[in-house]
């Protein structure tokens, strides 16, 4: 799943140099922040893509499971049921829909802490610069 993710390198780079950042590193504190403004977006249009993803992949395992539960057994939706639950193809569209959702969580946990370091090192430059005003 992680070759799924685009700007995985990215994300590490930054995760790795706010790991290691100091408070008196305005340079690095600067650079950080505009990489975390722009890795963002680029990960929320990701996610926006595999929003989209999931959707179809969700409608499509759906579409499937009651088609097979109806072709097996009109009148008893357990039985149909269980018979569309246990369908080699309904588990394959199955599992594409729990990969992209597992996609989509990491990937907003990714922005999340794209969020933190932006803020941080804003913080971090915007106290930097009062005390050499001062």
């Amino acid at each position: 799943m992680k070759q799924l993710l685009k700007y995985e390198d990215d994300f590490k780079r930054i995760k790795l140099m706010f790991r290691s950042l100091t408070e008196t590193d305005t340079v690095g504190a600067f650079i950080l922040h505009r990489d975390a403004a722009s890795l963002q977006s680029s990960i929320e249009e990701e996610l926006s893509q595999w929003g989209q993803w999931l959707d179809e992949f969700e409608f499509e395992a759906d579409t499937l499971h009651a088609k097979l539960s109806l072709d097996e057994s009109s009148k008893s939706v357990a039985q149909g049921n269980r018979v569309a639950d246990v369908n080699e193809e309904f588990i394959a569209k199955k599992k594409k829909t729990f990969e992209a959702k597992a996609v989509t969580n990491i990937l907003k946990a990714q922005i999340k802490f794209l969020e933190k370091v932006y803020f941080s090192c804003k913080d971090l430059c915007e106290r930097a610069n009062k005390v050499k005003s001062r």
